[in-house]
């Protein structure tokens, strides 16, 4: 869903490719989106945080978060958090991300590709 999301923004020209960022785990996704779309990568989020983004979205596996949440720079994220994990409430995002401007949980589904 990422990829579908990611590749509508740069297609429609709502955000520029140099302002989107991606990581994802170590199985080669976020090296396949970038390529496909031209748009930047980070080799972990903290890396990515550094750059203090506008908003961040999570795509990742639910269970992802715990580790995700081990980073020392996701505890300080304050930009706007968007989440499509499935599963994974406003709670357990709140505690992740404490100092978010604010959290957003999305469902999107295959029809948003369109």
């Amino acid at each position: 869903m990422v990829s579908a999301i990611v590749h509508s923004l740069v297609r429609s020209n709502v955000f520029s490719k140099e302002k989107i960022i991606c990581c994802s785990a170590k199985d080669g996704t976020s090296e396949r989106l970038a390529k496909e779309t031209g748009i930047l990568r980070a080799d972990n989020i903290g890396e990515m945080l550094v750059l203090q983004p506008d908003v961040l979205v999570l795509g990742c596996k639910p269970q992802q978060l715990v580790e995700l949440s081990k980073d020392d720079q996701v505890s300080k994220v304050s930009s706007l958090v968007l989440s499509i994990m499935a599963g994974t409430t406003l709670e357990r995002l709140k505690e992740s991300f404490p100092h978010a401007k604010n959290i957003i949980r999305s469902m999107p589904n295959t029809p948003g590709q369109i």
